[in-house]
């Protein structure tokens, strides 16, 4: 009986055939993700950039003192101590992967979305579609519910770009 009323009132609220394509979801996570590689990206190259001016100036210094090796001349050492910095860290912070699930994590997280993201990429993974009407019902609720929270959210809220300190 309670199985047929909410069957009732999701066909009247939405009718479906089956759970909804996850789309919004992929969609909003996706620039969860970019943002999330950007903010890595800005944070490990300006790590790497501030490194390099500080050998940089070890070796200003070095130089003032008489103390470098004749073949070591800070006038080609600073700009290849500066490229390998920055080249370094660009190619560290571009090997690390991001994980959608770490994505739907921080976003729930942030914005108090109570597990909806993270719920519905699981559900999804495990292709967890059952033959019980009432597993089925409350799954497809549990995805719609998770796509309208997915398009209610801005990227920029959940993960705010900001310019390190090491800059």
């Amino acid at each position: 009986n309670t199985v047929k009323r909410c069957e009732e009132m999701a066909t009247v609220q939405r009718p479906s055939t089956g759970p909804p394509h996850n789309s919004e979801i992929d969609s909003a996570l996706s620039h969860v993700v970019a943002r999330l590689r950007l903010a890595r990206y800005l944070k490990l190259v300006a790590r790497g950039a501030l490194v390099a001016v500080l050998v940089c100036l070890v070796t200003v210094a070095l130089a003032h003192w008489n103390l470098l090796p004749r073949w070591l001349t800070p006038k080609w050492f600073i700009p290849v101590a500066v490229a390998l910095g920055i080249g370094i860290s660009a190619v560290i912070a571009s090997a690390r992967a991001t994980d959608r699930m770490a994505a739907a994590r921080l976003v729930e997280a942030k914005l108090g979305l109570k597990e909806r993201l993270s719920s519905a990429l699981e559900f999804e993974r495990n292709g967890l579609a059952s033959a019980d009407p009432e597993a089925a019902l409350l799954l497809r609720l549990q995805q719609e519910d998770a796509a309208v929270h997915a398009r209610a959210f801005a990227p920029a809220d959940a993960v705010p770009i900001k310019m390190p300190w090491d800059a």
